[in-house]
């Protein structure tokens, strides 16, 4: 009887066998991936995306993503949900479309570029599938009845998907026309301690960043038609970023004007040019939207005053295709171990193998055990898939990025019985070990979800390595 007939029977289990995980193979004696497309045209991260399965292309600038690209997103979206619940934001949903005289109020209405989608309904209404939400947030505080500053602050986040009417979409994920964003809106009463949520929200960015492996670089920026007192971008080195930024050999101040001869802090001359690209935006907004959409809350003293709003964006599928970029070689994704879709694969003995019945049994009883840990609890998956050779599916398990593959092949036979454990980390080759059974889940157990180390605090600048 097959591993897996065996498995399902006694566990909800995991199998590669029932992944839905379309593989771009290439044909034998070619060194080219089967269909049209130049594979000169793609980053690092799409190709990589696109020939593991994690996303298929739907049309020029859409995807669809699959079970282990939306197990990803699922896991980045729930490290930023620990970030958010501590800084008190609350979960909310903010239509994506909405009439045209909230943007009209703002005055940005007049100032749309071609790049956001507008319709008009049955009616002959104007409406706006929103970009960002600023308008609609305001709206909705203007609609509680006697706020109160004993209420405040307030802080409400929300995922959205975005559209975008790209010009030229690249790079898949990072610049598509239909992408998932994380909002956060901020209403204090006063403008000081609007200042102090904005650093506050500034932090845990960085902190999210660091648990994801990347360094952020955190540098002020234009508030564009979005406006407000003061505005900040995060970026991470990339090779395939848009932007340029010089970092001083001697403070690590980063100039984000390509063209300067000296650092802006130290005077230094000394530089060196970065790729970045822009993963996040925050902005101290103060009554930008407030007053035109007349968000107000009663002070101490029972005066109307307008609320200080700030707002903070995260894009989700960006940093996604971002990590991948930043972290992964040409032939295997490296995930941040945050968000790797499974921690562990285990695979077990070729079919037929001398030690293919002890290998199915261990299998059962590992599987079980690590399920048991738990924070590896449906975070494990077995490569039932046993026609095929240890070796190929070791492959296969590095490069779709698990973090350790645990193989019950002939060690599994000794006394006592060992498992081989191999670990894939970013920018590092693979780490082979092996360790009887108890030892083993004591190991994992042991190890705890990763943990960013701590960056800087908001409002430095902090220099990215890729």
């Amino acid at each position: 009887m097959k591993l897996s007939r065996i498995s399902c029977q006694v566990f909800r289990t995991n199998l590669v066998s029932k992944l839905f995980q379309p593989l771009t193979l290439a044909p034998a004696n070619s060194e080219k991936v089967v269909g049209p497309r130049d594979d000169s045209q793609l980053s690092k991260n799409q190709k990589l995306m696109l020939d593991l399965g994690i996303i298929r292309q739907c049309q020029n600038g859409f995807f669809h993503v699959l079970p282990l690209g939306l197990r990803a997103m699922n896991k980045l979206k729930n490290l930023v949900d620990s970030h958010m619940r501590n800084l008190g934001a609350q979960e909310i949903s903010i239509p994506h479309i909405v009439d045209s005289a909230l943007w009209k109020k703002s005055g940005r209405w007049a100032n749309l570029g071609q790049e956001v989608f507008k319709l008009t309904d049955r009616h002959d209404r104007e409406l706006i599938l929103n970009p960002t939400h600023e308008e609609s947030a305001a709206d909705l505080m203007a609609s509680v009845p006697q706020l109160s500053h004993n209420q405040l602050p307030i802080f409400l986040y929300q995922y959205s998907t975005k559209f975008r009417d790209e010009m030229r979409p690249r790079c898949g994920l990072i610049r598509s026309r239909e992408f998932l964003m994380k909002d956060l809106y901020a209403f204090d009463e006063s403008l000081d301690l609007a200042k102090q949520t904005y650093d506050r929200v500034s932090a845990a960015y960085l902190k999210i960043f660091n648990e994801l492996q990347l360094e952020a670089i955190r540098i002020e920026a234009d508030g564009g038609e979005i406006g407000g007192l003061a505005s900040h971008e995060f970026h991470v080195a990339c090779d395939v970023g848009e932007d340029t930024l010089l970092v001083c050999k001697t403070c690590s101040h980063v100039n984000v004007n390509p063209i300067s001869s000296a650092c802006e802090l130290c005077n230094g001359t000394g530089h060196r040019k970065v790729t970045t690209l822009e993963v996040g935006h925050t902005f101290l907004l103060g009554d930008r939207y407030s007053t035109p959409l007349s968000a107000v809350f009663a002070d101490s003293n029972n005066v109307q005053q307008p609320l200080s709003m700030s707002s903070y964006g995260l894009g989700l599928s960006r940093i996604l295709a971002a990590s991948v970029e930043c972290l992964s070689t040409d032939l295997c994704i490296s995930w941040p171990t945050a968000i790797a879709p499974y921690k562990i694969v285990i695979i077990p003995a070729k079919d037929g193998s001398n030690e293919y019945s002890a290998a199915s049994r261990i299998t059962g009883e590992l599987y079980a055990a690590l399920n048991d840990v738990a924070h590896l609890r449906d975070d494990v998956i077995i490569d039932d898939r046993c026609r095929l050779t240890i070796g190929k599916r070791v492959v296969h398990a590095q490069r779709t990025g698990y973090p350790y593959a645990l193989v019950v092949g002939r060690k599994c036979v000794q006394e006592p019985p060992e498992i081989e454990i191999i670990e894939h980390a970013p920018n590092a080759a693979p780490f082979t070990h092996s360790l009887p059974i108890p030892e083993l889940v004591d190991y994992f157990t042991r190890l705890a979800p990763a943990r960013g180390a701590s960056n800087e605090a908001a409002g430095a600048n902090v220099e990215a390595k890729c």
